[in-house]
């Protein structure tokens, strides 16, 4: 072999298949245009799916097939489609659905495009593209939720993952749309909220409860948590807040949440922390993508409480899911 080194194909098909934009690109096309939705029925051809999606019969027909060589969709017959257990999660009405998260986001792609700046500084590169931050292209509905995970596949991995019944009365601090917060409203009869947001947001809030059928145990308030956050509820949520600030924005907003807190008040940090022990390294990945978009911090488990005790709180139980880990943490006076 003269000192060269054997061809590894599998591990260059491989390498190929991770580096490709095919795929990605391909399934968010169908996530965005319903594809999913119209094979809820069953199989279609692609002339049928063509004219229910206003889509180029041909071009469609190429793009599924690229997706079933993933088996995300299949062809159980030539030029006929129909969901794959994969696809099925890319449907509108699925109990746990995956569509919004795959949209096709040209102002996320075009950050993306331009990840080596992120590299070569340490800061988003979505700003350096566009001239502003993530925070002020999110629009009335921001995208913390989307970036960190659907509602409903968080709901099903954090709703078991605590005892959420031990709580009266939870104050959401920076809701977002308030999905998580209606589903743990659904998931505990006997619990109130409060929903705090900028109120360019809180009306997403708002009709995201009323939607569920919980508005009558939510309040909204519209406001800005580094000023004032509600007082003496049992608990307080920052799910996915805290990874979006550098650790001198993040001191101010858990200072202002400890100064509104209890003796015997908890305080549920969710994040999306790095884990050595996870296969899928879930957290890792969603780690680099704020980094892309938001600029956030690299922070793991120990950086994480070392912001809480400077805040005057310490951590007390830690929860670790397929999504977001739970820390619950106390004031430091709590027996």
């Amino acid at each position: 072999m003269s000192g060269r080194r054997r061809m590894n194909m599998p591990a260059m098909l491989r390498l190929m298949e991770l580096a490709d934009y095919v795929i990605p690109f391909a399934l968010r096309a169908m996530a965005e245009h319903r594809v999913a939705d119209h094979l809820a029925a069953g199989p279609r051809t692609s002339a049928e799916l063509a004219a229910a999606t206003g889509l180029h019969r041909d071009t469609l027909e190429r793009l599924l097939r690229a997706l079933t060589c993933k088996d995300v969709f299949a062809e159980p017959e030539p030029g006929v489609f129909a969901l794959s257990p994969l696809a099925e999660p890319l449907r509108s009405d699925h109990p746990h659905s995956l569509r919004e998260s795959a949209l096709l986001e040209p102002a996320e792609v075009q950050a993306w495009a331009d990840v080596i700046h992120s590299l070569r500084t340490g800061s988003a590169a979505f700003d350096h593209v566009h001239g502003r931050s993530y925070h002020d292209c999110g629009g009335p509905a921001p995208h913390a939720d989307r970036v960190q995970a659907p509602h409903a596949l968080l709901a099903h991995t954090l709703l078991p993952a605590y005892a959420w019944e031990q709580i009266s009365h939870l104050v959401d601090v920076g809701c977002g749309v308030g999905a998580f917060t209606a589903a743990l409203l659904t998931a505990n009869p006997a619990m109130t909220a409060t929903l705090l947001d900028r109120p360019d947001v809180i009306d997403a809030a708002a009709e995201t409860v009323r939607r569920a059928g919980v508005a009558d145990r939510a309040a909204m308030v519209a406001g800005d948590f580094f000023d004032e956050v509600p007082k003496g509820a049992d608990a307080y949520l920052l799910k996915a807040v805290l990874k979006e600030w550098d650790d001198d924005v993040a001191a101010r907003i858990l200072a202002s949440v400890r100064a509104a807190m209890r003796p015997d008040s908890r305080l549920l940090v969710l994040e999306a922390l790095p884990d050595p022990d996870d296969d899928r390294r879930l957290g890792r990945m969603l780690d680099v993508e704020q980094l892309v978009l938001r600029g956030s911090p690299a922070r793991d488990y120990d950086a994480l409480c070392t912001l809480l005790r400077t805040a005057g709180l310490r951590p007390v139980h830690l929860v670790r899911t397929p999504t977001l880990t739970v820390i619950e943490a106390r004031g430091k006076d709590w027996a």
